[in-house]
């Protein structure tokens, strides 16, 4: 087989990826896993120009309408781009933790190791804060316009 480049090589990976994906995926429509496909190639071509505002967007609607870990180690990396270190954090912990089926395709295998090493050089990179409230009893905390749940109060929480 000749050499292929990494973007062709991604993509076909993708591609291949999507047609064997696990029993959960298998539910969907071929429209479904067609579409996929399509966002997924996009997406690869965004990432690749290092549109992670676009790879982001199109990797999420591909990962929704199928998941595999092929598609999260890339909507991560999409994320960890954008700085969005906690989100691509949970992407990566995503396909790691992905139910693989009996006889998983390659793909999937690589994407998980993928997502274990990419994982352990983003972990150093993460900020935590503690957010500690005197006064009101139901006190109402948001950070960056989204509400913090009293239970994350006094805690390390995780912050980009």
């Amino acid at each position: 087989m000749p050499h292929l480049g990494p973007a062709l090589g991604a993509l076909l990976a993708l591609s291949t990826s999507l047609v064997f994906a696990p029993s959960a995926a298998m539910a969907q429509s071929d429209a479904d896993r067609a579409t996929a496909r399509t966002l997924a190639r996009r997406g690869q071509e965004a990432l690749d120009a290092n549109d992670f505002a676009t790879a982001e967007d199109l990797f999420a609607r591909a990962e929704a309408l199928v998941s595999a870990p092929t598609l999260l180690v890339r909507l991560a990396r999409a994320q960890r781009g954008r700085g969005k270190l906690v989100e691509a954090h949970e992407s990566y912990r995503r396909a790691i933790r992905f139910p693989m089926p009996a006889t998983p395709p390659f793909e999937f295998v690589k994407a998980v190791e993928e997502a274990k090493a990419e994982i352990d050089a983003l972990v150093p990179r993460l900020a935590a804060i503690v957010i500690d409230v005197k006064g009101p009893r139901e006190p109402v905390v948001t950070v960056d316009g989204a509400a913090v749940p009293r239970a994350a109060l006094g805690v390390p929480r995780f912050a980009n």
